[in-house]
């Protein structure tokens, strides 16, 4: 693995996954599917190639969420591990599975029409209706 790749997985350990290369984009989610699906008040995910990802253990779970986009968990703890958009190259990382997300911050807020009452954007990061 180099120095740029990534690792995570979920909470009791039955999935990892690495992803080679830094992240191409990284985004606070304020839609609704991503609210509901981790809990949070905002989702915040790594887009990393397809070509560089890999399932190192297990099978996580998947659910269809939308017409266009998939979110795969683990189905023994329930964590919210990525999420793929139907088509596109890319693969989408909850920040918060990788082991080590010291180097990752956003550089944006998508959805952010949709941000909770009293969650406050942090104002130096641009602001993307509909996830931009």
């Amino acid at each position: 693995m180099s120095a740029a790749a990534l690792a995570g997985g979920c909470l009791c350990g039955a999935i990892r996954y690495r992803a080679d290369g830094p992240p191409s984009r990284v985004n606070h989610c304020h839609c609704a599917m991503c609210r509901r699906s981790t809990g949070a008040l905002a989702a915040t995910w790594a887009t990393v190639a397809s070509a560089g990802f890999a399932l190192e253990r297990g099978t996580p779970a998947v659910y269809r969420a939308s017409d266009f986009a998939t979110r795969s968990f683990c189905a023994a703890c329930g964590s919210t591990l990525f999420w793929r958009r139907g088509g596109a190259d890319t693969v989408d990382l909850a920040v918060g599975t990788l082991d080590d997300a010291s180097g990752i911050a956003a550089s944006r807020h998508d959805w952010a029409e949709l941000k909770l009452a009293g969650f406050s954007l942090d104002p130096h990061l641009p602001e993307f209706p509909g996830g931009g």
